[in-house]
Order: C-alpha cells, then structure tokens, then sequence
C-alpha cells in the first residue's frame, strides 16, 4: 500500500506482431478483464494502455538516440524470434523493442519490475540505459529499478507441447498453453494431450534437463498449490504420470476456472473497461509527463 502500482497493456509492443485492429481491440479488453478478475483494484493501482500515454514513444525515441547499435545487436530475444521467423521477417520494432521497454520503465521512475528469468535482460538494459543517460549529463535523470522474481525455482511456465520451450500464445498449437478463459473441459484435454515420456513412474531423482515435460508439470502444480517442486515430486514419487495430470487438471480447474467466469463477466461491460483505462490512463500520464519534462530540460529540449 506505500507504493504505487502500474499495470500497463502493451498494446505498441504487439504491434511488432501484425495483430489484426479487432484481435488488438480484443486483447487489450481481455487483458484488463484479466487484471481485475485476477484482483487488481484499479481504484489502487492504475491499469492504462501503453499507446494512451503519448510519453511512451517520445522517450523511446530519445532513449533510442542514445543507444549503441552494439546493445540492441547483443539482445538474445531478438536473435531468436528473428531466427524462428526469418531475417526478412524481423522488423524494426522488434529490433529497438528494448529501448521502448525500457522507456516503458524509466518513464515512471520505477524502483522494481517483476519479471521471469527471460526478461532479465532487458530489465539489465534499461538499468544500463539510465546510468549512460544519467553519466552522460551529469544528473541523477532515471531511476535504476531493481527486479522482482517470480517464487525461487518457479522462474517460467514451460509449454505443454515441449518442456524446453517457454509457453507463449504465439505458439502455433492451442494445446500447448493453458488460456485464462479456458473452460474445465478445455483444460482437461490440454493436460490429458500434454507431451510427457516413456521413463516410467514420477521420481525425485530425475531433474528438469531428464524429464521437461513431467517437471513442467510439477512446476504447474507447485505454483498452484503453494508447495516447492521437492514437496510436490516427494508426493508423486513412485506414482505414475496419469495421477501427476490428474492432479495439474484439478488444480488448473480449481484456480482459473472462476477466474475465467469473471472475466467472460467483464468483458459483457466494455464501457466499464473503457472507463477503467482512461482513469488509469490520466494517472500515468500525470507521473510521466515529470520525468519527461525534467528529460526534455536535461536534453536540451526545452527552450
């Protein structure tokens, strides 16, 4: 409660993907609905667009003036999408996409982003940013914001389709992830169709590198049930993985199935959306237009 939270909808990033105008529409109203069925109190935290706040992009671009070509060249996530999708297919956007990341996070003079272990990264750049920034002219300009992890050995969710791969909705089978407007039926097929192995029963002696896909599932079952991964494979040991699936379908079921209920509500009320947005939005841009009017004074902006 001693500090403020900000929840942004990062409706410029998406763009890197070519969604359609209505799929944006929809994810943008889906993920707010999220946020509040999930227990955001926006009356205490501001949920807001990335796009309503024009700061965003104008800090992204003078971050960008500053920024060495080397930097963004050494980025791993860009290395990797433009590999999957192909060099020719890797646009602008998704090159520079760190610079507006981290304006997204200097802009508001953050003190701590959560973030999963494939983001640290990023958060690193925008602490490198601010301190060249701050070096360069000689002020104390941006904030260095520190990171929040995730719950020890719980740093991402794997797919269902493949251990070794991060879940993610871009991913081409709707199997492979676990949606948090999935039906109880849909996530009981998912669970029964995720990939496991031929290595026989659940054991504690087998690691993540042995058995990705039974660890991913441990891991699931482990955030949900507030356990270690220790506790969770002590229970399973000697059990098959028919009972591990079991197990990972009730508490999915358990815990995002109301979840979805609310949201399907909210998303019934877009004018309450809307509103949620714009209020968020009129706060976020109260805090940013200090840090961009110190930026502008600092850069020589300002006359």
């Amino acid at each position: 409660d001693a500090k403020r939270v900000l929840y942004m909808v990062a409706d410029l990033h998406s763009l890197t993907s070519s969604p359609t105008p209505e799929t944006l529409r929809e994810s943008v109203e889906t993920l707010t609905a999220t946020m509040l069925a999930c227990g955001v109190d926006a009356s205490k935290s501001a949920i807001f667009q990335q796009s309503a706040v024009p700061g965003h992009s104008e800090l992204a671009w003078i971050l960008q003036s500053n920024t060495p070509m080397g930097w963004l060249n050494r980025m791993t996530q860009f290395k990797e999408k433009s590999r999957k999708d192909g060099q020719n297919n890797a646009n602008l956007g998704l090159f520079a996409y760190p610079t507006l990341m981290a304006a997204d996070i200097l802009l508001y003079q953050a003190s701590h982003v959560p973030v999963g272990d494939d983001q640290t990264q990023h958060l690193e750049f925008s602490r490198s940013i601010a301190r060249r920034m701050n070096d360069k002219y000689n002020v104390d300009l941006f904030a260095q914001p520190q990171a929040i992890f995730p719950r020890a050995g719980i740093e991402r969710v794997m797919s269902l389709s493949d251990g070794r791969k991060k879940m993610s909705k871009s991913d081409p089978s709707a199997n492979s992830r676990i949606l948090m407007t999935d039906s109880a039926d849909e996530i009981a097929t998912k669970v029964r169709k995720a990939k496991s192995d031929t290595l026989g029963p659940v054991s504690l002696y087998y690691t993540a590198e042995a058995r990705p896909e039974v660890w991913n599932m441990v891991s699931l079952i482990a955030v949900f049930t507030n356990e270690s991964r220790e506790e969770v494979l002590a229970r399973f040991d000697g059990k098959m993985i028919s009972e591990l699936k079991s197990e990972l379908t009730q508490v999915l079921t358990e815990s995002i199935c109301p979840i979805g209920v609310e949201i399907n509500r909210l998303r019934g009320d877009p004018a309450h959306i809307r509103s949620v947005l714009a209020q968020g939005a009129q706060v976020a841009n109260s805090i940013s237009s200090e840090t961009l009017d110190r930026v502008h004074e600092t850069v020589g902006l300002r006359l």
